[in-house]
């Protein structure tokens, strides 16, 4: 199965009880298509545990699907989708092609055999040691077998190969809980082209973007060089502050937000329900947009799914933007935006006029490598991995840099920590020169072959944020704890 039990939604707090909730989504999911015909459910105890419920939950929902004809169980296989006549279902889709076997996972080599590696404890890097080769070359040699005339640069392909849309339309649907078609889906040259892409769409000469601060620091270039104003908003610990985004005031209209509201970058708060429900509703009442940017939110150890916030739109306001760089491989260099339907012919506009940037190369492999379930694989087997790394980075900070560096309220989930300093260490670093703390201990790390950034460089004035983000996704155990070792001397030296 591809993951399908990512975009369920369970409330505790609700009338119904929970195993009714999850047999009723299950069963939207199938008629709707969502989870296709023979497609493989998983198993009742891997489900407990990635929706934090018991394990008795699950059997319960999973007995009323097979009571029903909805599902059925094969010996020692587990339980599978079962076909159902065409008129039951409501969405059409593909039929699905059967998964090949999982490949031998390659040997990890150390960081320093891999070429252009960085050191440990770069933040934001996922682990391409880890890459899936095997299945990854399968798909592309079949979509260059014998390769559409789209690929070859024939027929409409102004938002992309229509089978990479089709197949994230479903995994939107099916982990993020968003409703959207195809004919939603933007494929792009990345992350930085969906942002840039949207500053085209909707924001004028002058006109004000608000931006999170602290938050992603190249988004403000974007801006100004697309001709709009940055409007910095704090944050707190749930995300972008309405009350700060009350008190914005500017002289032109406001058109757009950006904001990272599954896991905040740099800090990693979560925005919590009614907080999110506010920010569409000042959307909506100023006529601007938000795009969310879903930056790590599939990495998720543990608890409840959280729902995107363009999964709680119904006024066409919020924008989706996704990336495979955390995922897959940055090397691909494809993003997607999944937009409102009425915002797609203006969308469409703005690529007839410029022409699309993301290359048609790699589409049809990434669509077959998604549809085969390879890439769901892929993502469930990483966020084992990583949170497994997790758990060895907070241990090995606690064992050796406690008596510096402080990692308050750490959520499971995300690719680095950010770390606090101590006072008694900034007041030492402080008094040692101009340069903030933070990024004096940067610095210091990037000499000694460990790499982690300063929290200062992604804030802007008044906003004063001092501490480290350590990474621990890229990197095995031993690199990391070796890597703990060596700061722990630099936090030494330095006090």
């Amino acid at each position: 199965m591809g993951g399908a039990w990512i975009g369920v939604s369970l409330d505790p707090q609700a009338d119904a009880p929970v195993y009714v909730q999850l047999y009723e989504q299950l069963r939207d999911l199938i008629l709707r298509r969502v989870l296709r015909r023979e497609e493989r459910l998983p198993s009742s105890r891997l489900m407990a545990a990635e929706l934090g419920v018991s394990r008795a939950t699950v059997i319960a929902a999973y007995d009323q699907l097979v009571g029903e004809g909805y599902i059925a169980g094969r010996a020692g296989s587990g339980m599978y989708v079962c076909p159902l006549p065409e008129e039951t279902l409501t969405v059409s889709g593909a039929v699905p092609r059967p998964a090949p076997a999982p490949a031998t996972p390659p040997r990890v080599r150390p960081w320093e055999e891999v070429p252009g590696w960085p050191p440990p404890l770069q933040p934001g890097e996922p682990d391409c040691r880890l890459f899936p080769a095997a299945e990854w070359s399968r798909a592309l040699a079949g979509s260059w077998r014998r390769p559409s005339p789209r690929v070859l640069g024939h027929g409409e392909t102004v938002f992309g190969d229509p089978a990479l849309q089709q197949a994230l339309a479903r995994h939107l649907q099916v982990w993020r809980g968003i409703d959207v078609t195809p004919d939603q889906i933007i494929i792009t040259a990345g992350a930085g082209d969906g942002i840039d892409l949207t500053l085209r769409a909707f924001v004028g000469p002058g006109e004000g973007v608000v931006l999170e601060n602290p938050g992603y620091a190249p988004a403000r270039n974007m801006v100004t060089d697309r001709g709009g104003v940055p409007l910095d908003c704090p944050v707190d610990s749930s995300g972008l502050c309405l009350e700060g985004l009350a008190a914005l005031r500017w002289a032109a209209p406001v058109r757009l937000a950006m904001v990272t509201p599954s896991r905040h970058y740099p800090l990693g708060y979560t925005m919590p329900l009614p907080r999110r429900l506010g920010l569409i509703d000042w959307a909506r009442q100023q006529g601007a947009m938000v795009l969310e940017d879903d930056y790590d939110s599939e990495f998720r150890y543990g608890g409840r799914p959280l729902a995107a916030l363009a999964s709680l739109d119904h006024g066409a306001r919020v924008i989706y933007l996704g990336s495979f760089s955390k995922v897959f491989a940055s090397g691909v260099r494809l993003g997607y935006l999944a937009v409102p339907l009425a915002s797609v012919e203006r969308y469409r506009a703005c690529l007839q006029a410029t022409g699309p940037r993301a290359s048609l190369a790699l589409q049809p492999a990434l669509a077959d490598f998604m549809d085969s379930g390879a890439y769901a694989r892929h993502l469930r087997r990483m966020r084992r991995v990583y949170a497994d790394r997790q758990g060895v980075l907070l241990q090995a900070l606690q064992e050796h840099c406690a008596d510096w560096l402080t990692v308050p309220e750490v959520q499971p989930s995300g690719m680095h920590v950010v770390a606090r300093l101590s006072d008694r260490l900034m007041q030492r670093l402080i008094q040692a020169g101009p340069v903030p703390p933070d990024q004096q201990i940067a610095d210091r790390c990037r000499t000694a072959g460990v790499s982690v950034r300063a929290l200062s460089g992604y804030c802007r004035k008044p906003v004063r944020e001092s501490g480290i983000l350590i990474g621990f996704a890229a990197y095995t155990p031993q690199e990391i704890r070796s890597a703990a070792v060596k700061l722990r001397m630099i936090l030494l030296s330095l006090d």
